[in-house]
């Protein structure tokens, strides 16, 4: 059963629903929206970004998006924890500091999006293509990352795979540390550590290699 956004509208504000909406809401298990619908509320998100008079911050709570098309939309800021984008396409969009705790975005494809600053912690990427996205200082506690197309030139991501895998040791976790501190980080640098479980990085991040990722050459060759 589906929801149409408009019937509950304030759902989706910054004020918490009655009782009443929330049992239904909880029920029907989310809302799917219309792609009319979701035009008018990208135009809203768009004007309010820029200023506008009459814009709207897209606030779009459990949403179901799943298979939607969303190839270069514009979603900054936008409020979309428990949205589920289950297979979708979001490839170029802007998703900048965006709240996405809890979304679903399992196989989603997401090369060359934007999740700068974004919220990310516990939604779930599972076989998401992450190829050229920018996660940049997004935030990724509890995030579901199993078998993930990685982007191998964005530091955030190559230092938390690695800060999961360190699992408490301190060497370990120095260097997961370093690959995310590091603004001018690169594979370059990263092989010129001097630190005794550089072997161990190494071999952790090959695990997650996919033909045709763009893995470095360094990860490629077992140096």
């Amino acid at each position: 059963m589906v929801l149409p956004y408009n019937i509950f509208p304030d759902l989706y504000d910054r004020h918490e629903p009655g009782q009443l909406k929330r049992l239904l809401w909880i029920l029907l298990g989310g809302v799917v929206m219309q792609q009319k619908e979701l035009d008018q509320v990208l135009e809203l998100h768009r004007k309010w970004l820029q200023s506008e008079t009459g814009g709207k911050r897209a606030i779009l709570r459990r949403v179901n998006f799943e298979n939607a098309d969303l190839r270069g939309a514009i979603l900054q800021r936008a409020g979309l924890a428990d949205a589920v984008f289950k297979g979708g396409d979001l490839s170029d969009a802007d998703l900048s500091h965006a709240d996405l705790r809890f979304a679903d975005l399992s196989g989603c494809c997401l090369r060359k999006t934007r999740l700068v600053g974004a919220d990310l912690r516990w939604a779930i990427f599972e076989g998401a293509n992450l190829a050229d996205a920018n996660l940049t200082r997004a935030r990724l506690k509890g995030t579901v990352l199993h078998n993930i197309t990685v982007n191998w030139t964005n530091r955030t991501l190559v230092s938390e795979i690695l800060w999961r895998a360190a699992d408490g040791n301190t060497d370990r976790m120095m260097i997961a540390a370093l690959a995310g501190r590091q603004d001018d980080w690169c594979w370059d640098k990263f092989l010129a550590i001097a630190n005794p479980e550089r072997s161990w990085a190494l071999q952790e991040l090959r695990a997650w290699i996919k033909e045709g990722d763009g893995a470095p050459d360094l990860l490629l060759n077992g140096n």
